[in-house]
């Protein structure tokens, strides 16, 4: 190396730092945020998977968020001591207590303080003279009733001093001291010295009682103290039963009438201890308690019951869809960064070219300009990548797991090949302009991106996203391999319109120079290509996250309706005088009230069935649900609709229903509240021919104005029935509006929306800064070009043709590539992934097109090529010709 150089490898490399900082800088910036992205995602997911969890058992029922255990009690003992609570029940307070804490995980360190009670098998209380009317009552010891209640009248009642296993007659025992809920008193007709025979002794009430606190969820798991069971026909009970409060000493004197007592635990269960990670080990722990149960230390034998486990799969299921659609999206975002990524490598590399070679002319050593630029390409990717990396731990401390691990990893390998691909590109086209090799290559790679997209949808299609241990690598990157085919088709037709572009301006004198030199480069030239092939993806994936978002958004309506009826949904006893008040409620369009059968027989000649069979009429639910599929029919005419479940059961046009022959109008599109999956429809008209007399119903689907909204409509609903029935009168009101927003509140469904819409404006961004990457990236070779046409006496405003014609092609080839693409993606991923989970619709969700803003994200992409054009075209104006081709000269 000469001394007048002074450049060694370090050297060179610090004056390649020098040269286009700004451009380092941006292309650095880039990397560090598509790394924060790879590295930040798994970390998200985990952290969802918490959140969602937690918010499905959040929002349960405590009966089926909890774990309930259930044994027979036993023979009460004191161990040889007097009676009391603690010598009676403070061994199974100690065991219960200790079972909860020493329960292993996941499970155990979830479980808060156990709530218990033991109740006798209910017996008959007959009432002496005038008391009451007569109940079945349970006794019942709760050793926090004095805390969890307020005594309304009377006292708790005192130990008994009887025993049940003497000979003396139940009648000339002394009194049991009871004490029972206000509304069971009210109900029963019992008051403070009320008595009831009994088979074991007189019950004598002593006190009546409410909740101290109505919102502890124990009276959700423990009703019965605080409401009377009413009489029903399907139990052939005709008394009311009630739970009645007995001091817990009392059963030392009970007996073998207390050996038959149920002991029944619930465990509350803290969502937020749960991991989602520990999901499978969760669903695995309950399955083997409820097959064998678990002991208790005193003796008892825990029969397990829970709900949870439905929970922790709706939400595996809720998460499972969300992550697949994710995964599906994130590839075509993913590839337009990284081809974003390589044009501004590129550009970096044409830069720098020049400096790189006077510097090896002037002596700079033997190494070889790409190297040194590959080199100096990884001072800025390597820092940038870790940056990424880094601040994804920093904002998140959830545990990425093993995906977590290896992606960041695998992004900076493909951020490494991404920017070694435009540096070797530009160090060959110097070393050797041969490019037939590099043809060859390039169709291969074409054939085998086109073979493995159609690879990819054929597998989708066979077999799903996933497919046990988890989604294959092929099927996740299939969107990208579709957007690249489609754009590998629109990119190889773009040359065959510049040619024909280049034939038409080959006959034009006034702008002929322009115009072929234009279309020359866009023809012959790589630019093209490379401006082309990033706004396609951008594009694409913009267009892709529009349409999933709306075909979500569309999806949580659909749940919505279905879960409603219709835009509200009132739930009562509906007679003619509740639906004229309704009816008359300003902003109400349409009323039909709903009434849901079970076990209806349907049959044709071959087989029969017991399904639900909902009855309202065809005319007001063709307002009210138009996407039913209702067809019109005649005057008098019954009518009979099918689920889908049921018409692959049933094909014939007529069935018969209970005996009667209907004929059969269709199947229906969607569902009704409160059916399963297989059902019928059935217009209210046939209901009264078959049976003779109008159906009870127990709902009322309501529509609202176009311009109500459904939760205003509500609100004016539930005046008018208090108006008509009376202020006290309970109301059950569901509306459209506040379903889906309910559902937004949900963990995954706000991250997915908010991640659609995200990866649609970042999508675009990427897009955009594509076309200025370019503009900027072909500014010297322009200006040289322009310089030239100056000095042979070609004028400015014709000049500016020459940048339409360099940037107008590629970016409307792969405006038009991206918004086909786009389309074709989502089409892909509604076909195989099931949006039902995610949204909570019953039925499959459609896609959905939103076209005006697949219109405005094509126009604000337009717009950006503008804007780069008319920056381009004034800094070519401010450029003399001499200027220009001095610069021209050094590239």
């Amino acid at each position: 190396m000469s001394a007048r150089s002074r450049s060694g490898t370090v050297g060179l490399l610090l004056r390649l730092l020098a040269d286009r900082p700004g451009a380092t800088l941006l292309l650095a910036a880039l990397i560090a945020l598509l790394s924060l992205g790879g590295a930040l995602a798994p970390r998200l997911m985990a952290g969802l998977g918490d959140a969602e969890l937690a918010a499905e058992l959040d929002a349960a029922s405590p009966l089926r968020s909890g774990v309930t255990g259930v044994s027979a009690f036993g023979y009460p003992s004191a161990g040889g001591e007097a009676p009391s609570e603690e010598t009676l029940f403070g061994e199974v307070r100690d065991g219960i207590e200790e079972t909860a804490s020493t329960l292993e995980r996941p499970l155990g360190p979830a479980l808060e303080a156990p709530d218990w009670t033991v109740r006798v098998p209910p017996i008959a209380a007959l009432p002496k003279g005038d008391s009451g009317t007569g109940a079945l009552l349970t006794l019942l010891v709760d050793l926090e009733a004095p805390e969890r209640t307020s005594v309304l009248e009377g006292r708790m009642p005192e130990p008994w001093s009887g025993d049940a296993e003497d000979e003396t007659p139940a009648d000339a025992r002394p009194p049991l001291e009871i004490a029972l809920g206000a509304e069971a008193a009210e109900r029963v007709g019992a008051r403070v010295g009320s008595r009831f025979d009994s088979p074991v002794a007189p019950l004598l009430v002593v006190g009546v009682l409410e909740a101290a606190d109505p919102g502890d969820p124990h009276w959700i798991r423990f009703p019965q103290l605080l409401a009377a069971d009413e009489p029903s026909a399907a139990s052939g009970r005709t008394v009311p039963g009630a739970d009645a409060l007995i001091a817990p000493a009392t059963a030392a004197g009970l007996g073998a009438e207390f050996q038959n007592a149920e002991l029944r635990i619930w465990f509350p269960v803290e969502g937020r201890d749960l991991a989602f990670a520990d999901a499978d080990a969760l669903l695995s722990q309950l399955r083997q308690l409820g097959a064998a149960g678990r002991p208790l230390p005193a003796g008892q034998y825990l029969d397990i019951q829970t709900g949870l486990d439905v929970l922790v799969l709706g939400a595996r299921d809720r998460l499972e869809t969300a992550a697949a659609l994710l995964a599906l999206l994130t590839a075509v975002p993913m590839g337009a960064a990284l081809a974003v990524l390589a044009l501004g490598a590129h550009a970096v590399a044409r830069g720098r070219a020049p400096t790189a070679e006077l510097l090896r002319a002037r002596g700079a050593g033997a190494l070889r300009p790409a190297a040194v630029q590959l080199i100096a390409l990884l001072v800025a990717v390597v820092p940038a990548t870790a940056l990424g990396v880094g601040a994804a731990a920093v904002l998140s401390r959830e545990d990425p797991g093993p995906v977590g691990a290896v992606l960041p990893a695998l992004l900076a390998a493909a951020v490494l090949a991404t920017a070694l691909v435009p540096v070797r590109a530009s160090d060959r086209a110097r070393v050797s302009p041969e490019r037939s090799t590099r043809g060859r290559w390039l169709r291969r790679l074409e054939l085998a991106v086109a073979a493995a997209a159609a690879l990819a949808i054929a597998l989708l299609l066979r077999r799903g996203y996933a497919d046990g241990g988890g989604p294959d690598p092929l099927l996740a990157a299939a969107p990208l391999l579709v957007a690249l085919a489609i754009g590998i088709l629109v990119l190889r037709l773009l040359p065959l319109a510049s040619r024909l572009a280049l034939a038409l301006a080959r006959g034009r004198t006034a702008r002929g120079p322009v115009l072929l030199i234009g279309a020359a480069g866009a023809a012959h030239g790589g630019g093209g290509l490379a401006t082309a092939l990033p706004v396609l993806l951008g594009v694409s994936a913009a267009v892709a996250s529009l349409c999933l978002s709306a075909t979500l958004t569309g999806g949580l309506e659909r749940a919505a309706v279905e879960e409603t009826g219709a835009d509200v949904r009132l739930s009562a006893t509906v007679d003619a005088e509740l639906e004229e008040a309704v009816a008359a409620v300003e902003g109400v369009r349409a009323v039909a009230p709903l009434a849901v059968a079970g076990g209806v027989e349907i049959a044709d000649a071959r087989s029969e069935v017991r399904v639900q069979v909902a009855v309202v009429s065809f005319s007001a639910l063709r307002v009210l649900r138009p996407e039913l599929g209702i067809p019109e029919t005649g005057p008098g005419r019954s009518a009979l609709m099918l689920s889908p479940a049921l018409a692959e059961r049933f094909r014939d046009p007529e069935l018969r229903v209970d005996g009667t022959a209907v004929p059969v109008a269709g199947v229906a599109r969607s569902t009704l509240p409160g059916v399963a999956r297989s059902w019928a429809l059935l217009d209210a008209d046939a209901a009264v021919e078959l049976r003779g007399t109008p159906v009870v119903a127990e709902e009322l689907l309501i529509g609202a104005e176009p311009d109500l909204g459904t939760a205003a409509l509500a609100a004016r609903v539930a005046a008018a029935v208090r108006e008509t029935r009376g202020v006290s009168a309970p109301i059950r009101i569901a509306d459209r509006d506040t379903a889906i927003a309910t559902a937004l509140d949900r963990p995954t469904t706000g991250a997915l929306a908010a991640a659609l819409l995200g990866g649609a404006l970042v999508s675009g961004l990427l897009a955009m800064l594509a076309v200025v990457i370019s503009a900027v990236a072909a500014s010297r070779a322009r200006s040289r070009t322009a310089g030239i046409l100056r000095l042979l006496g070609i004028g400015r405003r014709r000049l500016d043709a020459l940048l339409l014609w360099e940037l107008a092609p590629p970016v409307a080839a792969g405006l038009l590539g991206g918004v086909l693409a786009g389309i074709s993606v989502p089409a892909i991923v509604v076909a195989v992934v099931d949006l039902a989970p995610a949204t909570g619709a019953v039925s499959s969700v459609p896609l959905q097109i939103p076209v005006p803003f697949v219109l405005l994200a094509a126009v604000a992409v337009g717009a950006a090529a503008a804007l780069a054009a008319a920056l381009a075209l004034l800094a070519a104006r401010r450029l003399d010709p001499a200027a220009s081709l001095k610069i021209g000269a050094d590239t």
